[in-house]
Formats: C-alpha cells, sequence, structure tokens
C-alpha cells in the first residue's frame, strides 16, 4: 500500500539559490516576450491605421473614377446617336 503522506525532500540551500536564479530568468524572459508582444501590437495597430487611411483612399479615387468612366460613357452614346443619326439620312 502506498504511503499517502510521503515527505518531499526540500532543497538545500545550493538547490534553493539555483531555483530562484532560474526562476528570476524565466521572469525575465516573460517580461521580455510580454514587451515584444505589446511592441509588436502597437506596430500592428499603426500598420491597421494605415492600411484604413489607404483603403478610404482608393475607395475615394474609385467613386471618382466611376463617376468620369459614367460621364465618358454618356459621351460616347451620344456620339454614337449622332453619328448614327447622320448615317440614316
Amino acid at each position: 500500500m502506498a504511503n499517502d503522506h510521503a515527505i518531499t525532500p526540500r532543497p538545500n540551500g545550493g538547490e534553493t539559490a539555483i531555483i530562484e536564479k532560474s526562476l528570476d530568468r524565466l521572469e525575465a524572459a516573460v517580461a521580455r516576450l510580454l514587451d515584444g508582444l505589446a511592441r509588436q501590437d502597437r506596430r500592428s495597430g499603426a500598420a491597421r491605421e494605415h492600411l484604413a487611411n489607404e483603403l478610404k483612399e482608393v475607395r475615394a479615387s474609385h467613386a471618382v473614377l466611376q463617376d468620369e468612366a459614367r460621364a465618358v460613357s454618356s459621351r460616347l452614346d451620344s456620339a454614337i446617336g449622332r453619328l448614327r443619326s447622320v448615317m440614316e439620312t
């Protein structure tokens, strides 16, 4: 039958120092990772904002080009109509 109250040996002074040093290094590494993630998030936020502005500009340009295309199409239709009229007479 297994002993349910097994005693876990405690680390001695040297082992405790090694564990503490390892924990400090781990905490420092986690802090560096979190800092890196925060910087990346700020950069990606700025990139999203830049892309949103570019998209807004492209949409505005697209609207202008659509208006110009409609105007050109209308003038072409008028010119074709006049040519047909001249050819019929």
